[in-house]
């Protein structure tokens, strides 16, 4: 082997050893704001939305109204759409039958994710489709999402459903 062929194929390797390993820094940097992403969402929902929509349940089943909370975790499998997290407060008003099942959406009030550009989505089904909150006005950034927000859209839901 010559020193010149050596040489060449090491300056090449070299460039390629460099555009690999960029790449992989690239590809963690991107995984660990995922993981922050989802942590701070985990974070947000029991802190903040959780105990909004509790409070909320309460005032309206005293008033005779049911209500389920339900939460989902991120996941994504590989040939499959992504599951995104988030948490949903399903409300039954009194004299309507039973609480909205899942799929249901007309009257179910959810606050989840949107993993693909780490916005917070706040989804009022039906009950917020005339006037409400549509489209990319209700995705927030996460440090935008407080309990005011959250207070403010699930009483416009609320009075959505009441109509």
């Amino acid at each position: 082997m010559t020193d010149h062929l050596r040489e060449a194929l090491e300056k090449v390797l070299d460039a390629y050893d460099a555009r690999r390993d960029a790449e992989r820094l690239r590809v963690r940097k991107l995984e660990q704001e995922a993981e922050d992403f989802q942590a701070r969402f985990r974070a947000l929902r029991k802190d903040v939305v959780r105990p909004v929509l509790e409070a909320a349940g309460t005032i309206l089943a005293e008033r005779g109204h049911s209500f389920s909370i339900t939460e989902d975790e991120y996941s994504a499998t590989a040939g499959e759409r992504p599951v995104e997290a988030g948490i949903s407060f399903r409300l039954a008003p009194a004299g309507s039958g039973p609480a909205a099942q899942a799929g249901d959406h007309t009257r179910t009030f959810s606050v989840s994710t949107r993993h693909y550009n780490r916005m917070v989505n706040i989804d009022a089904g039906a009950a917020m489709s005339e006037g409400g909150m549509v489209g990319s006005k209700a995705d927030y950034p996460p440090e935008r999402v407080d309990r005011q927000l959250i207070e403010e859209a699930l009483v416009r839901f609320v009075a959505g459903v009441g109509r």
